[in-house]
């Protein structure tokens, strides 16, 4: 899982780790460094306003980005492998 979501660069994964921190760059918080217990946990992300209350809107975007980075890496990598590309 680490070799595909966070190592492997040869199907394309570079774009979609380029555009999903300007994505939420627009949170004003910061995004944490992926890694795969951040990227299969991502549904357990807190994270609070500066008022120390938690952000559900920056909890929900954080769970639909990584979620939705998982699955098209997954689907990149599948095609990349399957198709013969590789």
């Amino acid at each position: 899982m680490k070799r595909i979501f966070l190592e492997c660069k040869l199907s394309g994964q570079g774009t979609i780790y380029n555009l999903t921190p300007k994505t939420w760059e627009k949170t004003g918080q910061t995004m944490p460094e992926l890694s795969t217990g951040i990227i299969l946990g991502c549904g357990l992300a807190e994270f609070k306003t500066s008022k120390g209350k938690p952000d559900t809107a920056a909890m929900h975007l954080f769970q639909i980005l990584i979620a939705e980075l998982a699955h098209l890496i997954w689907k990149i990598q599948c095609k990349w492998k399957i198709g013969k590309e590789s």
